[in-house]
């Protein structure tokens, strides 16, 4: 868990997002079934920065945890 955790901050880190918007998800509540884990996931899918393969791929990854 800890390396995907590496990987999202890297992901978010080298995007080019609001981190603005980045913050306010990290700081909203999670609310099962959605992880925050899953919100940042779902933002970096929609500015283009991940493909739905990759989101896909990471979000079943955090879910095995």
């Amino acid at each position: 868990m800890k390396e995907l955790r590496k990987k999202l901050d890297y992901l978010l880190k080298n995007s080019n997002g609001d981190d603005e918007v980045i913050e306010a998800i990290r700081k909203e509540p999670a609310i099962a079934p959605f992880s925050t884990e899953g919100h940042l996931l779902a933002y970096l899918l929609s500015i283009g920065e991940i493909s739905y393969d990759e989101y896909t791929a990471l979000n079943y990854e955090f879910y095995k945890y």
